[in-house]
């Protein structure tokens, strides 16, 4: 039996047949195609799309329970959410799959206020892996503003941030137009 190892860019070429109705993937638009018809899956079991949201923005914060730095970064994107404004803009922590039951726990045992969610089983697996990918999910916290009506990633940012300070508020704020 033999075995091999998919890179990147192999999955990306090969995605384009995984997802009925879509182009093949290539270049900086893949992240966009990715996120725009990924399920996401709730702590209640509950699936959704991101377009689904009755918010103009969604902040995804890919993190995890053993990063440091993820942990840090929460009760500031918590006081972001709040100076946005829960009708302009909802933050999600996405959690990889295989960490969703460990984060759960963590969430509730440090009192996370924050909507946790991962990528449903539902999705096809390359879907999943792509997406993983191209965020940089196995190198966490990142970060991506995505606008919610026309389905594109408008920001990135990775590493952990000061969530109160003016560059990050400003940087969210010239999203909403």
């Amino acid at each position: 039996m033999s075995t091999y190892t998919l890179s990147r860019r192999g999955l990306i070429a090969g995605l384009g047949a995984s997802l009925p109705g879509q182009a093949a993937f290539a270049g900086p638009h893949l992240s966009e195609d990715i996120w725009a018809g990924i399920d996401l899956m709730d702590a209640s079991g509950g699936n959704f799309r991101l377009h689904q949201a009755d918010t103009p923005l969604t902040l995804l914060n890919l993190w995890a329970h053993w990063c440091p730095a993820c942990l840090a970064e929460m009760a500031a994107l918590a006081d972001l959410a709040g100076t946005i404004g829960p009708h302009r803009m909802r933050v999600l922590l996405v959690s990889h799959p295989e960490y969703w039951v460990q984060d759960q726990e963590t969430a509730r045992r440090r009192g996370i206020p924050l909507r946790l969610v991962t990528l449903s089983p539902f999705n096809p697996l390359p879907v999943v892996q792509a997406a993983l990918l191209d965020q940089g999910a196995y190198a966490v916290p990142r970060t991506v503003l995505f606008r919610n009506a026309s389905g594109t990633v408008e920001w990135r940012h990775r590493g952990a941030m000061d969530w109160r300070s003016a560059s990050a508020i400003r940087a969210i704020r010239a999203h909403l137009g």
